[in-house]
């Protein structure tokens, strides 16, 4: 598809929970987060459940899952194929997975 050579303009790394949340209550992306943290989040409608959205209309644009390493470690691997299986239930083209020099 001519997106061998695609990267990202700029990757976030976080290593406190707490950034992740205040980053997705931002605007700059989705968080996994445990139910009974950001349960008062989810009741005061500063955060939703992605899966009780509605499939969003198709805009031209994709979503790209970057591998950074050859060999993954077990955990991410299982981490992404469970983001691989939760796209494939609403897309109507392939997710693509590049993997990150």
């Amino acid at each position: 598809m001519g997106w061998g050579q695609a990267r990202p303009r700029a990757i976030l790394h976080f290593n406190q929970y707490d950034l992740v949340i205040q980053a997705a209550l931002a605007g700059q992306g989705i968080a996994l987060g445990r139910r009974e943290l950001v349960r008062p989040l989810l009741e005061e409608g500063r955060l939703v459940v992605l899966d009780q959205l509605p499939a969003p209309a198709s805009s031209g644009h994709g979503y790209w899952l970057l591998q950074a390493e050859a060999e993954l470690r077990p955990e991410v691997a299982a981490g992404a194929a469970w983001i691989e299986d939760e796209a494939g239930q609403e897309a109507t083209a392939p997710l693509h997975r590049l993997l990150a020099e």
